[in-house]
């Protein structure tokens, strides 16, 4: 389950979002697929509770797809590139935010997430590096997105 951190709504794909995966899926085999849903489920099962502990759909640290996450979703890079997408290192990197949503859109767990590219100073040594969405489990001992985020830089 996976709610907008800033309305606290339940999230639900967007239609386009939804045709524009499922596009990129179809050139993958199931198996890698499954293997990337599954890769997926395993960082969120890492995903603790403490103020620290999120995942974030980082598709900037993604450019060479060979080795982020070792490998697992370079598929998506490779459908991207097939289907002929004008940039398919960002397009891949869309795809793989729309997966890890879909993802937790379907999980038991009750999930927070936040597109804010920059995170205004959190991880300041990273913040650079960083651009995607971030997601945290809604239960964190710590508090929501103002322990994440201060509230002045939450923009959406």
């Amino acid at each position: 389950m996976l709610r907008n951190s800033l309305t606290s709504v339940l999230y639900e794909m967007p239609k386009n979002a939804l045709e524009d995966l499922q596009e990129v899926l179809e050139c993958i085999p199931t198996a890698q697929v499954a293997a990337m849903r599954e890769g997926i489920n395993r960082w969120a099962d890492s995903v603790d509770e403490d103020r620290s502990d999120f995942l974030a759909s980082d598709w900037k640290a993604a450019k060479n797809w060979k080795t982020f996450k070792n490998g697992l979703y370079e598929p998506l890079f490779e459908a991207c590139d097939e289907i002929g997408v004008a940039d398919p290192v960002e397009y891949a990197g869309f795809m793989l935010g729309w997966l890890i949503r879909q993802e937790l859109v379907n999980r038991p767990d009750e999930w927070l997430f936040h597109n804010n590219p920059e995170v205004c100073g959190y991880l300041e040594a990273a913040q650079a590096n960083i651009w995607g969405t971030f997601f945290w489990r809604m239960n964190r001992t710590n508090g929501g997105l103002e322990t994440l985020v201060p509230t002045e830089c939450i923009t959406d």
